[in-house]
């Protein structure tokens, strides 16, 4: 197993509010990132509290992912009812905890995990905003979500609410297949063909380099951050 990781700040914020975690002990590996929101750095402060909770996940089973979560989004939530500088802060967090060739893909919210090959990048989950409501209610095509105007709404994260339930899926990987973990400044700047050619054209490290660049000149504005995990 290859991991490569990367984040920049992009030009609407004054700090970078994505904050991202990679832990690799042989052929397990826990994988986070979170793209925090709320104004002036209570992004930032969601985000890296966050991390910080659950990048002590010792367990990768159900339970102790739903209660690392809960302890996450307690934790923002009660700061943000302490201090008025954060109030309504949260975060969005997507997750890959790898063991060999299995992956537990958990998600808050609209950042992204993929499951990549050589001929296709296939979202693994499944986003939490006002968007992919209307398209699972057979309101709009894929293709108008992604030039909607309200596209960036999301309707859960981690910390704004006092609970808060994850989405948890089960995948396994082939032999030089590619776990891809990004916040939604990738996503929405980087197409398909774009994230296969960058996974396989370079190794993990650089890869997640060139797709975070990639976005930016593509036009994102917002923080891009990406977790690259090829499976050898």
């Amino acid at each position: 197993m290859k991991i490569g990781s990367y984040s920049m700040m992009g030009t609407k914020h004054r700090v970078n509010q994505d904050s991202f975690y990679v832990k690799q002990e042989g052929k397990k590996s826990l994988c986070i990132v979170a793209d925090g929101m709320g104004g002036h750095n209570a992004g930032d402060v969601a985000s890296k509290n966050a991390i910080e909770i659950l990048s002590k996940i010792k367990k990768f089973d159900e339970k102790t992912i739903k209660s690392a979560i809960t302890e996450a989004n307690n934790s923002i939530f009660d700061m943000s009812k302490c201090d008025k500088s954060l109030e309504g802060m949260g975060t969005t967090v997507v997750m890959a905890l790898v063991k060999g060739e299995n992956a537990t893909i958990v998600n808050v919210g609209d950042s992204r995990a993929y499951g990549i090959n050589r001929m296709v990048a296939k979202q693994i989950t499944i986003d939490h905003s006002y968007v992919q409501e209307l398209i699972s209610d057979g309101k709009i095509t894929l293709a108008e979500a992604n030039k909607h105007p309200l596209k960036n709404i999301i309707t859960k994260a981690v910390g704004v609410a006092e609970s808060v339930e994850p989405n948890i899926c089960e995948v396994t990987m082939g032999k030089d297949e590619i776990i891809l973990l990004c916040s939604d400044g990738v996503s929405g700047a980087v197409s398909e063909e774009e994230m296969i050619a960058c996974c396989y054209e370079y190794i993990p490290p650089q890869a997640a380099e060139m797709l975070c660049r990639l976005a930016v000149k593509n036009g994102a504005t917002d923080d891009v951050t990406a977790i690259v995990i090829r499976i050898d």
